[in-house]
């Protein structure tokens, strides 16, 4: 990303994401079924601890191709992290290294880099024979399985002899495409089918051509024959949900007097970032160390082509997720860490990054956190493997809060699917220490959001379409649809008096509507950050395991006095157990 202060403006070039996505196509599997999902093109993850030898047998395949792979020393330490084994598990740790693939120059018929490409490559080298491939999906043994013959002309891949993939193993690293992990805005028609604009191939704006929006030239509504393409789209639009401007006339939040002992409660967001809001002046702390990119979607909403007067789509998505907190536990203060730009992505392994270096800060006692929220997630293209590569990154670095006695509150998700989103699909199991919650999105009226995901895997709701909360003082440049000056009695313009329809992107107001499973998980936070602000030694009981069964504990007992919270699904079982079905409405 272009080395800019965050109070500059791009110039004439358009900014470009800093990692080039690219979207996976289905239809381009060699090695089994794999699902939709977008990646970072031009880096792979490499797992073993031999990573040299391994990246030396992969540049040899890759030449050909006109690649070069070479260790990216910016992540992790010099290029590589290493992964503890989870608890109560047999095998040591994992060393993960990122690789950059590299074009060479001068090569003639060069192929552009394709990290699945690479992975399928060494994905089937590895595993030739299809029932290998089989069995490992399924859990089942392959060493009874006959590699006489794998293909490739009746000529076997690896050297015959003992269990398949224990052969293939020996030449050449399992890999791991380094997913894009987005900030869940509801994009309900185009799942992860593109890393731009909106995240949607075809997003509908305000002033569709086809009608979609307000001002189209075939406006047909929502029930119209040529009208959305989901009644889940009606989200977007502002009137049904979608990201308006709103009048707020209630008063500030009091954030009380500090507390004779013990301290504030605080709340983790982990997004773009909190911009200039008069309720977020106070109680709020940005955390720049951590930042991942050097422009913020919150300070600068119009970052990313088209340059069209529209602002990003997440442009002021931390600020408004920071406001609901300020609503709901006006006395909690919040941490902020800044890891997307305005389009509103993030890279699995950068992500890991900045989480990991929190866990260590919190287990250094830099800071003092007791939910973290988060409001972003990723699909896995073949989440039924079990070679290793699923989630290996975000799952430990989520498992990591938990087990430091942090509450960790996650996003299901805004596509209208039961397909689980990374990393709020984890909260499906038992939490290692403190609880997780994966929150979907209800409507006003308490029914259940049409584009919120869903499934067994989500474990909570909270309303989160159509809620009011701060943004930044941005404007855009849509224009009302109509103006009027007001004349003098010569006939002249009087300076500033005119009528107006509502500007649809005039943010200057500091309030604004807006739907998603973004906001339903920071609802959450704020509750269960409210339930413990009459108990704040349970916030000091110490750190780890210790820390967690006092929170979870005290989580419930405050929970299971509030009916309401019962409706939301927030009562635990009977049991104090992190991992207890908390309601799939």
């Amino acid at each position: 990303m272009p080395d800019e202060k965050p109070d500059e403006k791009p110039g004439d070039e358009p900014l470009r994401p800093s990692v080039p996505w690219a979207v996976l196509d289905p239809a381009q599997a060699r090695t089994g079924r794999a699902l939709p999902t977008v990646y970072a093109a031009d880096r792979v993850l490499l797992i073993g601890a031999d990573a040299e030898r391994y990246r030396d047998a992969l540049n040899a395949r890759v030449e050909p191709l006109g690649w070069f792979l070479e260790v990216d020393r910016s992540f992790g330490d010099g290029g590589r992290v290493v992964i503890p084994p989870n608890d109560g598990e047999q095998g040591g740790e994992e060393v993960v290294t990122r690789l950059k693939i590299v074009p060479l120059p001068g090569i003639a018929g060069i192929t552009t880099p394709d990290a699945f490409t690479l992975v399928e490559a060494v994905r089937s080298e590895r595993e030739p024979d299809p029932r290998v491939r089989d069995r490992r999906r399924r859990g089942l043994d392959t060493r009874d399985v006959d590699t006489g013959d794998l293909g490739n002309g009746g000529q076997p891949d690896v050297e015959v002899g003992g269990d398949a993939s224990a052969r293939a193993d020996a030449d050449l690293p399992r890999l791991a495409l380094d997913h894009a992990v987005f900030l869940t805005t509801p994009v309900p028609s185009a799942p992860a089918t593109g890393p731009t604009g909106s995240f949607s191939a075809n997003p509908k704006g305000f002033y569709g051509t086809n009608g979609l929006g307000f001002y189209g030239t075939n406006p047909k509504g929502f029930y119209g024959t040529n009208g959305l393409a989901s009644p889940a789209d009606s989200y977007v639009l502002p009137g049904t949900g979608g990201r308006s401007p709103v009048a707020v006339v209630l008063p500030r939040p009091s954030r009380g007097p500090d507390p004779k002992r013990g301290r504030r409660p605080v709340v983790a967001i982990v997004d773009s970032g909190v911009g200039d809001h008069p309720w977020l002046r106070t109680g709020v702390k940005d955390i720049t160390p951590l930042t991942i990119g050097t422009l913020s979607a919150e300070a600068d909403p119009g970052q990313y082509e088209p340059f069209d007067g529209v602002l990003d789509s997440v442009a002021g998505h931390g600020t408004f997720i920071a406001g609901i907190v300020r609503q709901v536990a006006p006395r909690a203060d919040i941490l902020s860490w800044r890891v997307v730009a305005g389009d509103g992505a993030v890279a699995e392994s950068d992500l890991y990054d900045a989480l990991h270096t929190l866990a260590v800060e919190i287990e250094n006692g830099t800071y003092a956190v007791d939910v973290l929220s988060l409001s972003l997630g990723y699909y896995h293209e073949r989440p039924w493997d079990d070679d290793g590569t699923v989630d290996l990154l975000m799952r430990p670095a989520i498992e990591a809060f938990s087990r430091a006695g942090v509450v960790v509150v996650m996003s299901a998700g805004n596509e209208s699917t039961n397909r689980e989103l990374s990393p709020a699909r984890f909260a499906k199991d038992p939490a290692p220490g403190a609880p997780w919650f994966s929150v979907g999105a209800r409507n006003p009226n308490g029914t259940l959001a049409l584009f919120s995901n869903f499934g067994h895997w989500v474990t909570t709701w909270m309303t989160g379409a159509a809620m009011v909360s701060a943004t930044p003082p941005f404007r855009g440049g849509l224009e009302p649809v109509a103006r009027v000056d007001e004349e003098d009695d010569c006939g002249g313009v009087v300076k500033g008096r005119h009528r107006e329809t509502l500007d649809p992107d005039d943010y200057r107001g500091h309030f604004a509507i807006w739907s998603g499973t973004s906001f339903a998980a920071p609802h959450l936070a704020a509750r269960l950050v409210r339930a413990f602000d009459d108990a704040p030694e349970a916030w000091d009981a110490g750190f780890g395991t210790e820390r967690a069964a006092k929170v979870w504990a005290n989580l419930q007992g405050h929970l299971m006095h509030d009916p309401a919270d019962c409706e939301e699904g927030l009562c635990p079982g009977p049991e104090a157990d992190p991992g207890v079905d908390r309601g799939d409405a």
